[in-house]
């Protein structure tokens, strides 16, 4: 897919800039069905936010790939403990965690609940801990 290609590639170069290491697996062909828009937004606003939430050293994974018929598209960063605060207030508009409220934070996983629930889909929050590290886990299915 072309539009998911030049948001991988363009996502690896901020990713390489900040020191970060990005790894992404991808089919593109799954997204047949889905607006160019709707793929830049969609992919675009999630690999946005665990950049953001990486440090120099980190590691921001993604994998597209389908899973009983349906699509599945999973990230993972190196982030924060998941709460029952955390995850009740994470895809509220204006929700941010972020320490600089710039007026565009609080917007991207908003609308990516918003992309999901148009798509009678689903987004999963997980935490996973590996070598020390406490990873936060998104499975978008749609």
């Amino acid at each position: 897919n072309p539009v998911l290609d030049v948001i991988l590639t363009t996502k690896e170069r901020t990713c390489a800039d900040r020191g970060i290491s990005f790894t992404a697996v991808a089919d593109g062909s799954l997204l047949s069905n889905m607006s160019s828009m709707d793929i830049a937004s969609l992919f675009g606003n999630a690999i946005d936010n665990a950049i953001e939430a990486s440090n120099e050293g980190d590691t921001v994974y993604a994998v597209l790939d389908s899973r009983d018929n349906r699509v599945l598209f999973q990230i993972k960063n190196i982030g924060p403990k998941l709460t029952p605060e955390f995850s009740s207030k994470i895809f509220q508009k204006g929700y941010t965690t972020k320490k600089e409220t710039k007026k565009s934070h609080g917007i991207g996983l908003h609308q990516l609940k918003r992309m999901t629930d148009y798509y009678h889909g689903e987004i999963l929050l997980s935490n996973e801990t590996d070598a020390g590290h406490t990873w936060l886990c998104f499975s978008l299915t749609i």
